[in-house]
């Protein structure tokens, strides 16, 4: 693998996109200690309403990387789920299939910034990669 030095950092990964996948992995990459870097073009972050919540078995991993700590939010499982006409009945042990946690992007967004931020990602805005040097051309 080759690494490349940006600010005096030995980067072993480089991510390019400060979405909600970007930050999640960049968090979890600096958690486990690797060195990793985010670069995102736009300048700040956007203010436009985007998606506001996530569901399923992603909203479970949220929590369990203590994403939600402190936050006040939760994770939901309902026990019934109304599909049209019909209630579904779920059930309400560990094996109900329908995990919500009711949030908007922006503010899972800032949640994964600080997360990988404080396990040692730098977050790089209005920026672009480097490109790589090609011999030869």
């Amino acid at each position: 693998m080759r690494s490349h030095t940006t600010d005096s950092m030995q980067l072993e990964v480089a991510i390019v996109g400060a979405g909600p996948v970007g930050l999640l992995l960049a968090g979890d990459l600096a958690a486990a200690g690797t060195r990793t870097v985010v670069w995102e073009s736009s300048p700040a972050p956007s203010a436009m309403p985007k998606a506001n919540g996530i569901v399923g078995h992603a909203a479970v991993e949220l929590e369990q990387r203590g994403l939600l700590s402190g936050t006040g939010l939760a994770v939901l499982s309902p026990s019934r789920f109304a599909f049209g006409p019909l209630s579904l009945d779920l059930g309400s042990d560990a094996n109900n299939p329908l995990h919500i946690l009711p949030i908007p992007q922006r503010r899972l967004e800032e949640l994964l910034e600080a997360r990988a931020v404080a396990h040692g990602a730098r977050i790089y805005r209005g920026h672009t990669p480097p490109r790589p040097d090609h011999p030869g051309r």
